[in-house]
């Protein structure tokens, strides 16, 4: 997509504030001015601006918001948010629909959220999901919580394995 806007689109991860940091050098250096980012921590904030603004890079985050100190939402940082309630609620109801398409008791069923509580789109989803699972009438003693490992490739091994099994019987 960036070369039909005349730019290259350079993907690069970071678990931690010193890996995001480390990528927004490597950004640097390779020539870019700005780069689009989906926080590993919403606190990571001010040490990502502080770095963005050394190097006179835009910044846009998507999904999370940054926060400052205070825990309140960073002003005068673009932000391209989404309802992570609604997707959540959309995940829900597409397992009860399958559930009740494969015949599945909920009563014999489980649910394993796959949590990362750092992330508040993570959070949103995953309570959206619950949401609509408990309006279906899943049984809320069957759900069970699985904090996330980590947001990189090893870590979405568990998540693929677990998003391929969202419900199990008992």
């Amino acid at each position: 997509m960036g070369e039909e806007l005349g730019f290259d689109v350079v993907r690069l991860g970071g678990e931690d504030g010193q890996e995001v940091l480390s990528a927004i050098d490597n950004l640097y250096a390779q020539g870019a001015q700005g780069f689009v980012i989906c926080p590993p921590d919403v606190r990571l904030g001010p040490a990502i601006m502080n770095r963005a603004n050394q190097y006179g890079m835009k910044v846009v985050t998507v999904d999370d918001q940054f926060v400052n100190a205070s825990g309140e939402p960073m002003e005068g940082v673009p932000h391209l948010g989404m309802s992570g309630t609604k997707i959540g609620r959309q995940v829900g109801e597409a397992i009860a629909a399958e559930m009740e398409a494969r015949g599945w008791n909920p009563e014999e069923v489980a649910a394993l959220r796959i949590t990362n509580n750092e992330l508040p789109t993570a959070v949103e989803r995953t309570d959206g999901a619950t949401e609509a699972l408990l309006a279906a009438g899943f049984p809320e003693d069957n759900i069970f919580d699985a904090p996330q490992q980590s947001t990189d490739t090893s870590g979405a091994f568990l998540r693929r394995i677990a998003g391929a099994f969202p419900a199990w019987r008992l």
